[in-house]
């Protein structure tokens, strides 16, 4: 079950991609006197798409959020086998996370070009960095919460809601810092390959390249803070802070403990982070063609 879940989402993913890739929606972007009105609407497109692409996308993080809910106790075969029986279950929690998505994908790319150029230079790069770190954590604290009890815990949106969905900020920081400061890098270290190796304009497969070696890098820095957000956001956590949870996940499954889960994450960052590239370079030709950057 786990390969087609993961052969359907790659392939609804292309499609997605492909369709963006060739301006589907490219009527929008009409001359506009205001660059920041211009990277608003564009934001929200692609607010819009990588908010359907959930319905292929969530049942993979309903499936990492278990494995690394249940450590060493639990295993991908038999997920997969009791998803199989309850295909429904995979999508609890998925009005939340496209909550989550659909907000971040809005202020993600003008907080991007935006602080770039008021920054000093020799802090824009850790500024946009920190700065985007923050707001993804005001934003999606609560969200991620809400998507990870209901997740763990098999409640429903009403029951989730309570105080403690702000607990874990120090946690849900430390992952948002380490997913910018991997993404930003990694983001224009490939793509500058891509571009050295295809001098004549980057195809779809440079882009599925790019957004491989990023998603490579990303789950290699990001699954660690992944797997202790999961154990301090459950439904019935013991622990309260990123070291209890780091601790308590040493002591109980060693240090190939916080990559729990890999396999799962792997595609699916590939998948989100190809997405992202090609946002990105179709964002940045429409701005230059505009005469903005």
């Amino acid at each position: 079950m786990f390969k087609l879940l993961v052969t359907k989402s790659l392939f609804c993913f292309v499609v997605i991609l492909i369709l963006f890739q060739q301006g589907t929606c490219s009527e929008i972007f009409e001359k506009s006197e205001n660059p920041l009105f211009d990277q608003t609407k564009i934001a929200f497109t692609s607010g819009m798409i990588r908010t359907s692409a959930q319905v292929v996308e969530h049942p993979l993080a309903v499936i990492m959020t278990q494995l690394q809910k249940s450590g060493p106790q639990s295993s991908l075969k038999n997920l997969t086998k009791f998803y199989a029986k309850v295909p429904h279950e995979l999508y609890r929690g998925f009005i939340p996370a496209c909550g989550t998505f659909a907000i971040n994908n809005i202020y993600r790319f003008p907080i991007m070009y935006m602080l770039p150029s008021v920054l000093p230079e020799s802090v824009s790069k850790i500024g946009t960095v920190a700065s985007l770190a923050a707001v993804d954590t005001m934003v999606m604290l609560p969200l991620n919460a809400m998507t990870t009890k209901m997740i763990t815990g098999g409640l429903n949106m009403r029951e989730t809601l309570s105080p403690d969905l702000f607990h874990g900020f120090s946690t849900v920081y430390a992952r948002q810092f380490a997913a910018w400061g991997t993404f930003i890098p990694a983001y224009y270290y490939f793509k500058g390959v891509a571009q050295d190796l295809n001098p004549d304009g980057l195809g779809f497969g440079s882009f599925l390249g790019i957004g491989s070696g990023i998603g490579t890098c990303y789950t290699a820095a990001v699954l660690p803070f992944d797997k202790t957000r999961t154990r301090i956001l459950q439904k019935g956590a013991i622990d309260k802070s990123f070291v209890m949870a780091a601790k308590r996940i040493i002591a109980e499954e060693g240090w190939r403990g916080f990559y729990t889960g890999w396999r799962v994450d792997l595609p699916k960052a590939i998948l989100f982070n190809t997405f992202h590239t090609l946002a990105l370079h179709r964002t940045d030709m429409i701005l230059k063609e505009k005469g903005y950057r």
